[in-house]
């Protein structure tokens, strides 16, 4: 900066040095670091959404014949009028349940031929309680912690328990 008070330095000709590019401060490589893993954790995070989405979507409706017996076909009527939506996939994949962009269950398809009446009621049950606790949003919000705290064992080890609690 120039300081033209009558009291400041002369102005002098030189040449006017560049900024040296040095090292980087711990703080610099540590920050870095950080991003670089959040943002690994949340692209991984991301792919796993997407994968689910896609599973999902592909996934058809179950029809009224499909079901075993009375029991869990009066069950998917009665979750179909509270407005949930029960779904069949190909993959091999445990039933689970999604809050978004609508409340769904997705079953895989062997389910309808291994599992009994008796079972398919259980299970329907099972992920419905999830939907009516709001499961798949706390299990969401935690992923979301989970990829910002990668670095912390600490944190995964309580989700992991946390979500093993929320299942039993």
């Amino acid at each position: 900066a120039l300081d033209l008070d009558a009291g400041g330095p002369a102005i002098t000709a030189g040449t006017a040095t560049a900024p040296r590019l040095g090292w980087p401060t711990l703080a610099q490589v540590l920050w870095a670091a950080y991003l670089a893993g959040t943002c690994i954790a949340l692209l991984r995070l991301l792919r796993g959404t997407l994968a689910v989405a896609r599973i999902v979507r592909a996934a058809p409706p179950v029809t009224p014949d499909a079901w075993r017996g009375v029991a869990s076909r009066e069950h998917a009527d009665q979750l179909a009028r509270q407005g949930i939506r029960i779904h069949l996939t190909q993959h091999a994949v445990s039933p689970f349940a999604v809050r978004w962009p609508r409340p769904t269950i997705v079953l895989p398809a062997a389910a309808l031929q291994v599992f009994s009446d008796r079972q398919l009621r259980l299970v329907l049950g099972h992920e419905a309680a999830h939907l009516a606790r709001r499961d798949p949003q706390r299990a969401g919000a935690m992923a979301v912690v989970d990829a910002l705290l990668w670095f912390n064992p600490f944190v995964r080890c309580i989700t992991a328990r946390l979500q093993m609690a929320i299942e039993l």
